[in-house]
């Protein structure tokens, strides 16, 4: 048998580079519902460290892990946050390997400043561009 990878998966977000096309889907749609509750809220860190997180969980739960399972949980807990600092990630119900991801949130390690947060808010709503 002759096997040959002809050309790997390579993506990227937000200068975040991927090579696990799982991966980058799993970023891409769990951003998507961020930015669909919040807006563009976050910096590339919090690009960077989900795509990482995922990693680990992936390699660390091995044979349990489901990408499925994954995005329906994280985004049940975007869901349920009023704000982007508020959101706690969890996999079946625990957080482990999860924990530097949800303190980082917390301490707004991920956010955008205020005024780029605000920035994007007015423009969102159509507040103050010219026409």
């Amino acid at each position: 048998m002759r096997c040959n990878i002809i050309q790997e998966f390579q993506g990227e977000i937000d200068e975040i580079e991927f090579h696990d096309r799982r991966v980058f889907s799993a970023v891409e749609y769990l951003l998507d519902k961020v930015e669909a509750k919040f807006g563009e809220v976050y910096n590339k860190d919090f690009v960077s460290d989900l795509k990482g997180t995922i990693e680990r969980m992936e390699e660390k739960y091995y044979d349990d892990f489901s990408f499925a399972v994954l995005e329906n949980d994280f985004s049940e807990c975007i869901e349920e946050a009023k704000a982007f600092n508020e959101i706690e990630f969890l996999y079946y119900g625990n957080d482990w390997k999860i924990e530097y991801l949800n303190k980082n949130i917390k301490n707004n390690k991920y956010e955008l400043s205020n005024e780029k947060v605000n920035s994007w808010d007015k423009r969102s709503q159509g507040i103050g561009i010219a026409d």
